[in-house]
């Protein structure tokens, strides 16, 4: 199976597109699993939306970002933690985007897509 995620569309535009598509899509499969499945589905356009102007990638107009450089440390290892370091270690992505990528990564039963996942994942963290 080929993967082709948002993740590479954006590429030399930062981690903000899809990293906030994994805390969206998380958080609406969260809210079901608390009993609020209603609500959660009441996202789903919304959702959808989201998806399509990220699956699309940036546009003339989006401004370019730094990438993440390559790393196979992740935040699941106390070496990933000491290698960041005090950079931004304060602002929220620090810590939603590698929450929501390892409890949507836990529901994929597919051990090729979770190794290509695993091997994009630095561009996130």
């Amino acid at each position: 199976m080929a993967l082709n995620p948002s993740i590479d569309r954006w590429q030399g535009h930062g981690q903000g597109f899809t990293g906030h598509m994994l805390t969206f899509g998380q958080s609406l499969i969260e809210l079901a699993e608390m009993g609020d499945a209603e609500w959660a589905e009441s996202c789903r356009e919304a959702f959808c939306k989201y998806a399509t102007i990220t699956r699309n990638g940036p546009g003339a107009d989006d401004k370019p970002r730094p990438d993440h450089k390559p790393s196979k440390l992740r935040p699941n290892s106390a070496d990933y933690w000491r290698q960041r370091g005090d950079k931004q270690v304060d602002i929220g992505h620090a810590f939603k985007y590698p929450y929501s990528y390892y409890n949507l990564l836990r529901r994929v039963n597919d051990a090729t897509l979770k190794q290509e996942l695993d091997a994009k994942a630095w561009r996130v963290f």
